[in-house]
């Protein structure tokens, strides 16, 4: 398994465009496995904080560019645009536990 913490600043579009985009993305995330751990915002956002961030995870790596991939994620990159002024994406498969 995989997780990504995607860290998101909204584009031109503002928050109803991120959201109408996000709507149309959750099914092809799930489509290739993938599930949404956690979604939010800063509570008390900084300059430079970004808008919301998302925790995804995914079988593997190749489900995960099988999601970026797909003709109808590809599809969708003028939308992104709008929605998405950047994007940075952190992606893990090393996990620590923590034992009280």
């Amino acid at each position: 398994m995989i997780q990504i913490v995607v860290l998101l600043y909204v584009g031109d579009g503002g928050i109803e465009a991120l959201r109408a985009h996000e709507a149309e993305m959750v099914p092809l995330i799930y489509r290739h496995g993938g599930q949404i751990v956690s979604a939010s915002h800063p509570s008390a956002p900084r300059p430079g904080d970004p808008d919301e961030i998302h925790i995804l995870q995914f079988p593997d790596m190749q489900a995960f560019d099988d999601f970026r991939n797909d003709p109808d994620s590809l599809s969708k990159m003028e939308q992104r645009r709008h929605a998405i002024r950047d994007a940075r994406l952190y992606v893990t498969d090393q996990f620590v536990t923590y034992l009280d």
